[in-house]
């Protein structure tokens, strides 16, 4: 049976190979461990996702994949659902994240492609980004995280109004 929970110190190695395996940065995963969860099945981490807090209300999903071999089970979303949680309790309105390949499963969740160049200073500074502004062909995405909002449809997500305001850069009506 396949159980979703928060990571522990002893996941480390685990994470880090699968996050490896997907071709995916490890340098600061145990910085951020106690916001990670991992999916297991037997004792094995197949699948993992995190969140990194930014401040300011702000927030980055990242490090989010799960072994070949376990895809289209619903063991993402159940990652996601914590996470997003988790956001929820740590007071996070607004989740990023940057892709490569997931665009279409995340833009289900909810959440929108915007421009790069829009993406609050937070975001910018943190070492996700860094990483796949050298490679410069990352999608960055963005949703709100509302109150009681569950993961189950890109319904779930208001449409972006102007209370959304990061150094002046407004994200309301541009179709992000």
């Amino acid at each position: 049976m396949i159980s979703v929970r928060k990571a522990l110190a002893s996941d480390l190695g685990s994470i880090e190979f699968l996050l490896s395996s997907a071709q995916l940065p490890t340098g600061d995963i145990e910085r951020h461990l106690q916001t990670f969860f991992v999916a297991g099945n037997a004792g094995e981490i197949i699948g993992v996702g995190g969140l990194e807090n930014c401040g300011n209300g702000i927030g980055l999903l990242r490090s989010f994949v799960i072994a070949p071999e376990f895809r289209n089970q619903g063991i993402a979303a159940r990652i996601l659902e914590q996470v997003l949680a988790d956001a929820r309790q740590l007071g996070i309105s607004a989740l990023y994240l940057l892709t490569n390949t997931a665009q279409d499963y995340f833009a289900k969740r909810g959440f929108t492609r915007m421009a790069r160049d829009d993406a609050p200073a937070p975001i910018r500074q943190t070492s996700q980004y860094a990483n796949e502004s050298r490679c410069g062909a990352a999608t960055l995405m963005f949703r709100r995280v509302e109150e009681g909002q569950g993961d189950h449809s890109s319904a779930a997500m208001p449409t972006l109004n102007a209370d959304l305001v990061e150094n002046g850069a407004r994200y309301a009506g541009r179709g992000i």
